[in-house]
C-alpha cells in the first residue's frame, strides 16, 4: 500500500479510464496490504481489483504465525489488530501468496501454478456475472474469483460481501476448469465491521449502511 498523507481521509479511488478501450482490458493490483493504517482504509475502484497475498492481517513473511490457519481465532498475526477496511471494484480476485506473475500462463499441473494459505480480513463489494441458463454465475461461493491451484491450500475471509450489479469489464464465465482450482473455503462474518470492543459503531472510511424493510421490520446491514 502506498504511503498516504496526514490528512488522508481513508478512502482512495483508483480508475484506469483506458480500460473503456474497446478490446482492452485494465485492473488494479493490492499488494503488500498486509498491514494498512489503524484509522482503516476503502478502497475503491470501477475497474477489478486483484487483491494479492494477505490483506490486513499483519502477516508480512511465512515464517510469521497466525492469519492464514483459517481459524475463525486467529484472523491476524502476532500484535497486529486488524483495521475497518472495505474495497470495492467491478469484481475481486485474490492472488495468493505464492502469486507469481511469471507463472500466470503456466498449465495447472505445474507446481509454480500452486497456490500458499492467504487471509483476506475486509467488507468487499464487487459484481458478478449473472446466471445466463447456460452458463452460473457461480454463486455466493465463487463471489471471490481465483487464478491458480488451490488444492490442498485455504483460503480464509474474514468480513461482509454484497454483490449489488453485474460485472462491466470481468465479464468470463465462471466454471471454466483450466483458470483455477478452488482452495478449501473459510468463510467469517467480521463482527468488528458492527461495533468495537466498547461497543461504538466501527466507522470503515467510506462507511455504507443498506437498510432494508420486511413485514414493519427494520433491518440494518452495516459493513
Amino acid at each position: 500500500m502506498p504511503n498516504v498523507p496526514k490528512a488522508w481521509n481513508g478512502v482512495l479511488y483508483v480508475t484506469d479510464t483506458r480500460a473503456s478501450t474497446s478490446g482492452t482490458k485494465r485492473a488494479v493490483r493490492l499488494a503488500n496490504g498486509a498491514a494498512l493504517p489503524s484509522a482503516g482504509v476503502t478502497v475503491v475502484s470501477d475497474n477489478p481489483v486483484y487483491i494479492q497475498g494477505d490483506f490486513n492481517t499483519g502477516r508480512t513473511s511465512t515464517a510469521e504465525p497466525g492469519s492464514n490457519t483459517g481459524r475463525l481465532d486467529q484472523p491476524e498475526a502476532g500484535s497486529y489488530k486488524r483495521a475497518p477496511a472495505s474495497v470495492m471494484a467491478d469484481a475481486i480476485t485474490v492472488l495468493s501468496n505464492n502469486w507469481s506473475d511469471a507463472a500466470s500462463s503456466l498449465d495447472m499441473s505445474q507446481t509454480a501454478k500452486a497456490a500458499k494459505n492467504t487471509t483476506v480480513n475486509a467488507a468487499l463489494v464487487a459484481g458478478n456475472v449473472p446466471s445466463d441458463g447456460t452458463y452460473y454465475s457461480g454463486g455466493a461461493e465463487n463471489y471471490v474469483r481465483f487464478l491458480e491451484n488451490w488444492d490442498g491450500q485455504t483460503f480464509t475471509y474474514y468480513g461482509s460481501m454484497l454483490g449489488l450489479y453485474a460485472s462491466k469489464y470481468a465479464t468470463g464465465k465462471w466454471g471454466l476448469t483450466d483458470y483455477y482450482r478452488p482452495p478449501q473455503q473459510n468463510w467469517y462474518f467480521d463482527p468488528k465491521l458492527t461495533v468495537d470492543s466498547q461497543g461504538n459503531p466501527v466507522s470503515v472510511p467510506g462507511y455504507v449502511s443498506t437498510v432494508s424493510y420486511l413485514q414493519q421490520q427494520r433491518w440494518y446491514l452495516q459493513y
